[in-house]
């Protein structure tokens, strides 16, 4: 009869538990999965382009590295499920044979928890569900800075193939008017041959310009989750180029940072955490009651009664355990505040990139590119005209492709510098230079 109790125990231990299932990695079948990722397989049409927003909002759906992240927080659920429940209770069992018989003794006791431990367990775990929560807001930011920044470099890599190609045809025709003076005498067939050489170098520079193209598409097509060979056009709102006033000062940008920015705010809440281990682990300096049904059977007769048991703290009161979370817990203090400075230095290196860029852009703007325009229409009809010498016509145009290389890398990297201060203050500026 006992041993039916003890087998009825057993496999009422048994009941609910989990079973183990293999799900082995198939790698041929991420592949192909990855493969088969398309804009068709989602939401976004891009018939009409992919714009700057849709492509922030394709890679927060489609991105690998995200999708990872968020998984994390499944993990982060399951610890705070884990938090919640009750420690199992321990069974004893003693037999001991005697000269005039057998003693058997068993006991099942329940570890009761101190006062208001299980709920500080809850709440660590809650703080680190809004951790992860932060940490997939910080990443998804980071993220989106990243593919408007490679959108931009996209942008810049498709005019400069634009620029090479409308300078490729303009040298051919310079070559062809050589060959036709030399061919009329008035040209030395040496110039015709440098016009020749100056069109078949530009025609390098151009296939140069095109692979660089299809390289800053691989890179945002990385970024967005989408295989290297997916294909689509930029849309373009707005001036990309256009210049921005920031009438914020350093210290507001600090502050909006301080306030805004998800990686810090994910920072305290490990703090907090840290703060909950330190509550949890001095209370493993009190006593720790187990407390249960007992059982004895002597001489042929059964007897019931209550187990109690208690932890007695006497000789360590755990302060290695308590001295290890205050040392964290003053550790992470001190990790949040560099963390603060080292913020108030990427604000201050980016506003610095910002202010250069911009008088940099400036300059050209208002003073090389009216200018080049200006060259640019002069040299069409000198061309057309036949008016000036090939040798020149040369030289003219490498200072004039070279004014409008120059010009379009000054926009770009102004433009990037702008994202690159959004991404260090947490915030997207709007038109006016205010917060969004």
């Amino acid at each position: 009869m006992r041993t039916a109790h003890f087998a009825n125990l057993f496999a009422l231990c048994l009941v609910g538990c989990t079973r183990y299932q293999a799900q082995p990695l198939e790698t041929r079948r991420i592949l192909d999965d990855l493969r088969a990722v398309s804009l068709e397989s989602t939401a976004f049409h891009a018939s009409d382009g992919l714009s700057e927003a849709e492509a922030v909002s394709l890679a927060l759906v489609l991105n690998p590295d995200l999708r990872s992240g968020r998984a994390e927080k499944g993990v982060a659920e399951a610890q705070l499920l884990a938090a919640g429940l009750y420690p199992d209770p321990g069974l004893d069992a003693t037999w001991i044979a005697r000269a005039d018989g057998t003693v058997l003794e068993g006991g099942l006791l329940q570890a009761l928890p101190l006062a208001g431990e299980r709920g500080i367990r809850r709440d660590k775990a809650r703080l680190r569900i809004e951790e992860v929560d932060l940490d997939l807001a910080a990443s998804e930011w980071k993220l989106a800075q990243e593919v408007r920044i490679a959108f931009v470099d996209c942008l810049a890599a498709e005019e400069s193939a634009s620029v090479a190609k409308a300078n490729l045809d303009l040298r051919e025709r310079v070559a062809a008017l050589a060959k036709t003076r030399q061919e009329l005498g008035a040209t030395p067939p040496l110039e015709a041959d440098l016009a020749a050489l100056d069109a078949a170098q530009q025609h390098r520079a151009l296939l140069v310009a095109e692979h660089q193209q299809i390289l800053s598409r691989q890179r945002l097509n990385a970024l967005l989750g989408l295989g290297p060979a997916v294909s689509y056009l930029l849309q373009i709102e707005g001036d990309p180029w256009a210049r921005r006033e920031i009438p914020a000062g350093i210290g507001k940008l600090e502050e909006v940072a301080i306030a805004r920015r998800p990686d810090l705010a994910a920072a305290r809440l490990a703090y907090e955490q840290a703060e909950r281990d330190l509550q949890l682990a001095t209370q493993g300096q009190y006593p720790r009651l187990r407390i249960g049904p007992s059982y004895n059977q002597e001489d042929g007769h059964d007897g019931f009664g209550v187990g109690v048991g208690v932890e007695l703290p006497l000789w360590n009161r755990n302060r290695g355990e308590i001295a290890e979370k205050l040392a964290r817990r003053q550790q992470l203090a001190e990790a949040f505040r560099a963390r603060i400075a080292r913020v108030r230095s990427e604000i201050a290196a980016a506003r610095a990139e910002l202010d250069r860029e911009a008088g940099v852009l400036q300059v050209v703007e208002e003073e090389v590119r009216p200018r080049l325009e200006h060259g640019v229409a002069l040299l069409e009809e000198s061309v057309k005209a036949g008016k000036v010498d090939p040798s020149a016509l040369m030289l003219i145009q490498d200072r004039l492709f070279g004014a409008r290389q120059d010009q379009l890398g000054s926009r770009a990297s102004y433009r990037k510098a702008l994202i690159r201060l959004e991404e260090t203050v947490g915030v997207t500026l709007d038109e006016k230079g205010g917060f969004r």
